[in-house]
């Protein structure tokens, strides 16, 4: 155990969520909360409860008579070696990633105030979101899915579609969340494993749809579950903790615990919670109270030459801002909070200069 401990102690901020299993059980003052890593699951999923709206979803989602085949210890060992696990250092991108996508390095000092750069186009959310679907993989499956595109002479034979026989960093968190899995170890790859994994990422449109349980498959899972809460009747107030200053102003609130960020006035949610991304380890966000001093739409970083679409500063080259990869990749923010296209805009039009923003707590290692 100890082993597997070292070897997914690399895993990042996935590593430590596992969101689901409070929704399932009910959950309401911790439903955006984040538990240690290899949290036993809810007593009604660990004895092959019902599924989850976000995997009830899926299409060729185990269920029924095959449930029980699946979850039984012929199909699931309940331990892997470390050796067995892929972790996140070794992954590489599935796909050629856009120039956009790559390692955002933010800002690392004050830009000034330039004069806004009107004609810099921002991409689409729909471009963002594509960017954010690709996988990261070992570099062998990412060698394979290149070799299985490149134009071939003569006609290939028939082939079943290429599956991952390495354990990922999230297998049992997938597998868990596709009723995969219900023992108390850790998950290993499987033939039908992958397969299930598969039929989940080509339902989700994540890319390479190889079967490898990645942080961009997880990652997925986990916003099913953010948007299950948000979509219910009475959705659990984010500052539970009360940890965000509250009064009469607007106050950008990011838990870094949690990796969540929201803005309240007085106890009113103004915006979110969403996730984000806040610093990799050595280049952590600072915590503090601080303002909002600068506001560039299309601001690209003087130093790294890096888009940074929406950029809302705080504390000097610190900022809210877009990324066009995934929030979930084992890359990391050089200290700004990142989020999503689609989130960096709406809060644009949410904060203003001078509004407050308060930051606290330490991103899961």
């Amino acid at each position: 155990m100890a082993g597997v401990t070292r070897a997914r102690g690399r895993a990042g901020l996935l590593a430590a969520a596992t969101l689901l299993p409070v929704l399932l059980t009910g959950g309401r003052a911790t439903a955006y909360g984040l538990t240690a890593f290899g949290a036993a699951p809810s007593a009604a999923r660990a004895n092959g409860g019902t599924a989850s709206a976000g995997s009830a979803a899926v299409p060729g989602s185990p269920g029924g008579a095959d449930r029980a085949a699946i979850g039984s210890p012929r199909h699931r060992p309940d331990e892997v070696v470390a050796d067995d696990v892929v972790p996140l250092d070794r992954l590489v991108p599935g796909e050629p990633l856009p120039a956009a996508a790559r390692d955002t390095p933010d800002q690392g000092l004050a830009p000034g105030d330039p004069a806004p750069a009107r004609g810099r186009a921002v991409p689409a959310p729909a471009q963002a979101r594509d960017a954010a679907l690709i996988e990261w993989v070992p570099a062998d499956d990412a060698a394979a899915v290149r070799a299985a595109a490149e134009p071939s002479p003569a006609p290939r034979p028939a082939r079943r579609p290429y599956c991952s026989a390495h354990t990922g960093p999230y297998q049992t968190e997938v597998e868990r969340f596709l009723h995969l899995f219900a023992g108390t170890g850790h998950a290993r790859q499987t033939p039908d494993g992958c397969s299930a994994i598969r039929r989940y990422q080509r339902a989700h449109a994540i890319r390479p749809a190889i079967g490898f349980a990645g942080p961009v498959t997880w990652g997925s899972m986990l916003d099913a579950g953010l948007a299950a809460e948000l979509a219910s009747k009475a959705p659990a107030n984010p500052d539970a903790a009360h940890r965000c200053p509250v009064g009469r102003y607007r106050i950008a609130c990011v838990d870094q615990n949690r990796q969540l960020m929201w803005v309240q006035q007085g106890r009113r949610i103004l915006f979110g919670p969403v996730r984000v991304r806040t610093g990799k380890t050595g280049m952590r966000t600072r915590d503090g109270l601080y303002r909002v001093y600068w506001r560039h739409e299309y601001h690209v970083s003087t130093i790294y030459g890096t888009p940074m679409p929406y950029s809302q500063f705080f504390d000097g080259g610190e900022a809210f801002h877009g990324i066009y990869g995934s929030l979930y990749a084992p890359t990391g923010s050089y200290g700004c909070v990142n989020l999503r296209v689609a989130d960096a805009r709406r809060l644009w039009g949410v904060l203003r200069k001078g509004d407050r923003v308060y930051v606290w707590g330490h991103k899961p290692r």
